[in-house]
């Protein structure tokens, strides 16, 4: 599994996203809407329930069922569950990596 860190510069993505994962809540699905105004993503885009209560074991598993052509995945969710998906991707750096992921 490999960890991609998307790059912003000047509101503009660095590098292409294939399929974003967002939370079905208003808050979740807004921040999406915004981000995606700034970003222009055209990519495919799913809204999955499960992320909402997703740890990250169970996020890995949504992550595990998207298209294998889909090599570039943006996760929009909630802690604490997306700090967990960092730390079970990050595997033996996950000491190193605690201090850093919010």
């Amino acid at each position: 599994v490999v960890v991609v860190v998307l790059l912003v510069v000047g509101g503009e993505l660095v590098g292409a996203v294939d399929v974003v994962v967002v939370s079905p809540t208003q808050r979740t699905q807004e921040t999406w809407a915004l981000m995606n105004e700034e970003l222009g993503h055209a990519g495919h885009v799913v809204t999955d329930p499960r992320v909402y209560d997703a740890w990250g074991a169970h996020m890995l598993d949504l992550v595990r069922e998207l298209p294998p052509d889909a090599r570039t995945v943006m996760i929009l969710g909630h802690e604490p569950g997306v700090s967990e998906l960092v730390l079970s991707l990050a595997g033996s750096a996950r000491t190193e990596l605690r201090d850093l992921v919010a």
